[in-house]
């Protein structure tokens, strides 16, 4: 008795041939149905994140089908076919610099210059750059503190932004000046003023 591949079971060039050039392809009809369900049912999975109206838009193009076939449809496009919502970009990622990582410790080892140099290049395009920083809309303003330091007449702006870069023998006499004991009579003229 011959019996027949399941979908699943073919390998990648079989199942690419159907998707390309379905007239010459080895799947039977039946397969064929079933692959072409898969390969639509994955393109709504891209377009209509949201399963149940992927499945929705699945039955109205599939009607004989039963929502238990669309289901299943759905979890074999996932399964089989990369999509927007199933794609890992981290493991691709991190694939991607370890396969160059490999590739540079192989021309180095060979002594292939010109290799290296192009796979260390490929190596920064991959990374990319560092990404900026994004700012804290409330930071973007800018927020100055400045304490008046010294006598009533001859005092002096301080920014505190900038007492981080202070020697410590400024900062102490900063510190002196700011906290000074007051009279009982400077203290009665800043409560009257």
């Amino acid at each position: 008795m011959n019996q027949v591949k399941a979908l699943e079971d073919h390998n990648w060039q079989t199942i690419k041939t159907a998707i390309l050039d379905p007239a010459n392809t080895v799947l039977n009809e039946e397969q064929q149905f079933l692959l072409d369900r898969w390969v639509s049912a994955s393109r709504l999975m891209d377009r209509y994140p949201n399963k149940k109206n992927a499945i929705a838009i699945h039955r109205k193009k599939y009607p004989e089908i039963s929502l238990t076939t669309a289901y299943r449809d759905m979890d074999a496009a996932m399964r089989l076919f990369n999509s927007l919502q199933t794609f890992d970009f981290d493991w691709w990622h991190n694939w991607m610099i370890n396969n160059t990582v490999d590739l540079i410790r192989r021309c180095m080892s060979a002594n292939d210059l010109k290799s290296w140099a192009a796979a260390i290049s490929a190596l920064k395009k991959i990374i990319g750059e560092k990404p900026l920083e994004e700012l804290d809309p409330k930071l973007i303003q800018k927020h100055t503190f400045i304490i008046m330091v010294g006598p009533p007449g001859s005092q002096v702006p301080v920014d505190i932004s900038r007492t981080d870069h202070f020697s410590p023998q400024t900062r102490k006499e900063l510190s002196d000046a700011l906290f000074e004991e007051v009279t009982e009579t400077e203290a009665l003229e800043i409560m009257n003023s």
